[in-house]
């Protein structure tokens, strides 16, 4: 079995442009985190009212309070689901709008 390729960095580091080269290059698929991890946060219950609230409440800290258990659920689901690929960890949950 081989092992996923997990590509970290800042915003705008280029993991997705050199992912998918690489990924191309091995004949992997390519897999961004960010992509796929609604899905999972979903699974185990991640509501986006309770983490606005988490926010509004307690700035920063209440965010990653109440975000950090579905991240890391996220991270075990997607290296279980796509053992060997690409795996860009970008921001988690950027995609998604706080109501």
């Amino acid at each position: 079995m081989k092992l996923p390729i997990i590509l970290i960095g800042s915003l705008n580091s280029s993991k997705t442009s050199v992912g998918k080269l690489l990924a191309q290059q091995l004949e992997l698929p390519f897999i961004s985190l960010g992509d796929v991890s609604e899905k999972y946060f979903l699974e185990i219950g991640f509501n986006k009212t309770r983490l606005g609230e988490a926010l509004e409440k307690d700035g920063g800290d209440g965010y990653y309070r109440y975000i950090k258990p579905f991240n890391a659920y996220a991270i075990e689901r997607v290296l279980s689901e796509y053992p060997e690929s690409v795996i860009e960890f970008n921001v988690f949950y950027q995609n998604i709008t706080i109501v």
